[in-house]
Order: C-alpha cells, then structure tokens, then sequence
C-alpha cells in the first residue's frame, strides 16, 4: 500500500523509518449521533492496520509502503473503503526523531462508488 509520501536521510548516517497506518472505527453512523445527543459520546476505537520498519542508507530516498495487516484487509472487504491516518517517523542516530502525518482513503479496487445525494 502506497502512502504518496517519499522519505530522505541525510549524509550523517543510517535512519530508520517506521510508517504505522490506522483506523477509527465506530465514530460515524446514526446510533452514534443518538449516543451523543443523549450525551454519551462514544470514543473512537483506533485499530493498526499496516506496520513497516526499514532501514535508509546515508542519502538515499524511498518510498514509503506498507502491507495491510488482516485487520485492514477485511476492513477493507467490509466497508468498501477506508480512511487512513499513516504516521511516519523517521530517526537518524541520537536527533530528535521527525514526525510526518498523512490522511487519505482508500478504496477496494473496481468497486462502484456512491451517488452523491441531492
């Protein structure tokens, strides 16, 4: 799986990249928004559906990709589409490691999508 989000290291050394992909589920629908007229907000649950750990060579660039776990495969199956928030992180030796987040959906493959309403 994709992330359209392409990591560098620098010439001081080695980096190592983690990208973690997750999920929220049961924020949305109506028995959710009965739940918090009522006044009992319900919490989101947030389930991992991809991990990747590599390593970078000194100046070198890379894509980053994961693998949906079976969580996020049958997730997938389910709902049809996914929105993801993919966290990566990436530290080089003893520097403050930096943090980058993406949010995007994805769909399954040559599934029709819905009409807007009007």
């Amino acid at each position: 799986m994709g992330t359209g989000q392409s990591v560098g290291c620098s010439e001081a050394g080695p980096c190592t990249i983690v990208a973690t992909a997750v999920t929220y589920y049961g924020t949305g629908g109506v028995y959710a928004a009965r739940a918090r007229s009522r006044g009992r907000a319900r919490r989101a649950r947030a389930v991992v559906v991809g991990r990747r750990t590599f390593t970078l060579a000194a100046g070198a660039r890379a894509a980053v990709t994961f693998p949906l776990n079976r969580a996020g495969r049958s997730g997938l199956r389910r709902f049809g589409r996914l929105r993801l928030v993919v966290t990566t992180t990436v530290t080089q030796g003893s520097t403050t490691p930096v943090v980058a987040r993406r949010v995007f959906t994805i769909r399954v493959p040559g599934a029709p999508r819905r009409h807007a309403r009007r």
